[in-house]
């Protein structure tokens, strides 16, 4: 199925500030690096299924129209209705006239376990109507490993992954489709993973007498380098992290011309030392979102740091 979109123009490596963690308004840490973020033109990655993200972007952000032109937002697209219903309510809560992008998570609408492609013509027209009411410019799509053929999807102007040194968790033949159509590359991840920490955990085994601060630097120096080999454009890569001296050394590493390294080959789907995989159901989808997005569970979140403190 082809589109009409706007084709994907080249779009030089790019950092993307991730806030699907909880960010407190009141935890200067967390504030600080969001200005290093906000200072530093990155992007933003958001959705209203992340409790208290809009209020903390809405609250710290000192030039919000500029960052909401790099604001990328997490939404559903298992169905037309749960596609618009979350692309007015993203909008109303984080108060929007324009954004980047909407990024659908990687389902998509389904009938007996087949692409249901009518309601994804209505996805796909009601997405393209966005663009041309320039609300967004573009749109991406979370990929998955043996899910989906590349040509059911190849109307996406960009496409998410998890990423990490050295692994891709991407078909190699996707990888290589959407390299040669220059489409966009959403690497989640970039500083290891929340989560996943075998590949950090394996990296400092190969550092003697280094202190966290300076494994830090290397790591990070490490991601940077596998990310520009993934791609030397054309690629937006999505960290999150609440450690400032994390942002602000990534920041500086940025703004230097830096010598292209290459790197050894990386694996893809089918060679994989982890995957990260997504169980999230999509009945449960809305419950869910109605109950992390009322005022009632953001303020238990807050009661629960303050307690700590």
């Amino acid at each position: 199925m082809k589109n009409n979109f706007e084709t994907s123009k080249t779009l030089n490596n790019s950092f993307v500030y991730g806030m699907g963690s909880f960010f407190n308004i009141f935890n200067s840490e967390h504030k600080k690096c969001f200005e290093i973020a906000e200072k530093n033109n990155f992007f933003f990655h958001s959705s209203i299924s992340y409790p208290g993200s809009s209020l903390f972007y809405k609250t710290i952000s000192k030039n919000k129209t500029n960052n909401d032109k790099k604001l990328i937002l997490k939404i559903a697209g298992y169905s037309y209705d749960q596609l618009r219903y979350e692309i007015d309510e993203s909008l109303k809560e984080f108060k929007l006239d324009q954004l980047f992008g909407f990024q659908l998570w990687e389902k998509l609408p389904l009938n007996q376990n087949k692409i249901n492609q009518k309601e994804l013509i209505r996805i796909i027209s009601y997405l393209e109507k966005l663009k041309k009411e320039k609300v967004i410019k573009k749109t991406f799509f979370q990929i998955e490993p043996d899910k989906f053929l590349f040509e059911e999807i190849d109307f996406f102007d960009g496409y998410a992954f998890y990423g990490y040194p050295y692994e891709l968790q991407l078909e190699k033949k996707h990888f290589l489709k959407i390299i040669k159509a220059k489409k966009i590359l959403l690497q989640f991840q970039f500083f290891g993973g929340r989560n996943t920490k075998i590949f950090r955990e394996s990296f400092k085994k190969k550092t003697d007498n280094l202190n966290d601060i300076e494994i830090d630097k290397l790591w990070i120096n490490e991601c940077l380098n596998f990310t520009n080999n993934i791609s030397e454009n054309n690629c937006l890569f999505v960290g999150c992290t609440q450690k400032s001296r994390r942002l602000d050394y990534l920041a500086n590493l940025l703004s230097q011309r830096r010598d292209h390294i290459n790197l050894k080959e990386f694996n893809f789907s089918d060679n994989l030392k982890h995957q990260t995989k997504s169980n999230y159901s999509t009945d449960k989808h809305p419950s869910y979102l109605k109950k992390v997005r009322s005022n009632w569970f953001l303020t238990k979140v807050y009661l629960k740091k303050f307690l700590k403190i």
